[in-house]
């Protein structure tokens, strides 16, 4: 019980430092022990997502230029300081480090009321906490038949989640929710570990080969429901002695713990990756059915071709058409110039800051 008290009390040195003054010191400590504790019990998944009073503000949302549809920005009334500066640089900074081939590009406003930020190979809808899988990858994949729930990692931090109809859960995207101004700002960094956390229990979109995940490849770490735990955990398969454990954060105590699970040990053991079915065999079908009513019917050629307003029609068909592909096909192009070192939140190099072992 020592360790524990002494890890809780160094769990909580932004309350310490940088202080404003005699009372503000006793004040910051008890909001950040109450957030911790609040962190740790966890926020259930629901359906629809929640909408802290910060978000009454709004005036509009808009991406955040150069940055291909992954970040947005909500605003509210310009020339006003709705949220903490010092939450809003702290934003811009965990930002920037998880974009670092255009974080010079990245520029958080001072009136922003939240930040969001699409998972890999999804991208921001028409609102904060909106997100949908980019055209390009969800087409002919998994997913096409699920949904969307959402869950709080904290006050300050809402992910939302993308549920296909196999069961799998991804990381659609997050929105950060500044502290308002003139409030006690608390918790930053454990909320960011909490986030990356949260992101290896997730399965990488597309489905794909757990074996390639980086996770996986790099920190012998990957997600998956467990029915024993009732949730998803984040399964450690390096440890000396061989044994699949739960890897489990604390934010309270600020510790990592392990435990033993024999159904994930199980399917470590038995894990067989299937591709998912593609709908291309449909598409062969129909072609085949094509020339065979191609054969059966017989053309007409002295009654059509007296036809002499049919080109206009083709004309027209033919720019309906082309209209159409175009729009369709610009939600994907606007991600062809992303440049080649843009890892979007695939660069794990802060997720050591769960890994203590």
């Amino acid at each position: 019980m020592q360790y524990r008290a002494h890890s809780m009390i160094m769990s909580i040195p932004s309350a310490l430092s940088n202080t404003g003054g005699i009372f503000e010191t006793p004040a910051k400590i008890v909001d950040e022990l109450v957030k911790h504790r609040r962190m740790a019990k966890g926020y259930e998944e629901t359906r629809h997502p929640h909408v802290p009073k910060i978000l009454k503000k709004t005036v509009d949302f808009q991406e955040i230029k150069k940055t291909y549809g992954y970040l947005g920005v909500t605003v509210g009334v310009a020339g006003i300081e709705h949220g903490s500066k010092e939450c809003l640089d702290w934003i811009q900074k965990f930002v920037g480090e998880r974009y670092k081939a255009i974080s010079d590009s990245i520029e958080i406003p001072q009136n922003a009321i939240a930040v969001s930020m699409a998972g890999s190979n999804f991208e921001i809808g028409s609102s904060c906490q909106e997100f949908r899988a980019i055209r390009a990858y969800k087409a002919g994949g998994p997913g096409e038949k699920g949904y969307f729930s959402y869950k709080r990692l904290s006050k300050n931090l809402q992910i939302t989640i993308y549920n296909d109809e196999l069961g799998n859960q991804f990381l659609a995207g997050c929105c950060f929710y500044p502290t308002a101004a003139g409030k006690i700002v608390t918790c930053m960094d454990d909320q960011k570990t909490i986030f990356y956390n949260e992101l290896a229990k997730m399965e990488p979109f597309p489905l794909a080969n757990r074996a390639h995940n980086f996770y996986y490849k790099n920190r012998g770490k990957y997600g998956r429901y467990c029915s024993i735990a009732q949730c998803r955990v984040l399964v450690w398969t390096g440890k000396s002695d061989g044994q699949i454990v739960h890897e489990l954060y604390d934010p309270f105590f600020n510790e990592i713990t392990y435990k033993g699970c024999a159904e994930c040990a199980q399917d470590f053991k038995n894990y067989k990756f299937e591709e998912p079915e593609k709908e291309e065999p449909k598409k062969a079908e129909t072609e085949k059915t094509e020339p065979e009513k191609a054969e059966t019917e017989k053309p007409e050629p002295e009654k059509e071709e007296p036809r002499k307003e049919e080109p206009k029609k083709i004309g027209q068909v033919a720019e309906k058409s082309e209209s159409s592909e175009t729009k369709q096909v610009a939600n994907d192009e606007k991600h062809d110039d992303i440049p080649d070192d843009f890892d979007a939140l695939d660069d794990i190099s802060n997720f050591d800051a769960i890994s203590i072992h």
